[in-house]
């Protein structure tokens, strides 16, 4: 499993008035698929879950944070 740390400038968010919790939202759900269930076959039991989208870095750059007339800040 990859994990990615996002480095953030609080000057940048502010100016565009984009709070971190909205940044961490944004990422969270661009990054959700379908949520997992247990069904059973027999008397087996099947766990199926969702995988996230986020496969490389660009991915998270890509993720529109705030749009203005349209235009989405990234």
């Amino acid at each position: 499993m990859k994990q990615y740390q996002v480095d953030l400038d609080p000057n940048k968010l502010l100016a565009y008035g984009i709070p971190i919790s909205e940044v961490v939202n944004k990422i969270r759900m661009s990054n959700s698929d379908v949520g997992g269930k247990i069904f059973e076959v027999g008397s087996t039991e099947f766990y199926v879950r969702g995988r996230g989208y986020i496969k490389k870095i660009e991915d998270i750059e890509n993720v529109p944070l705030k749009s203005q007339k349209g235009t989405p800040f990234m």
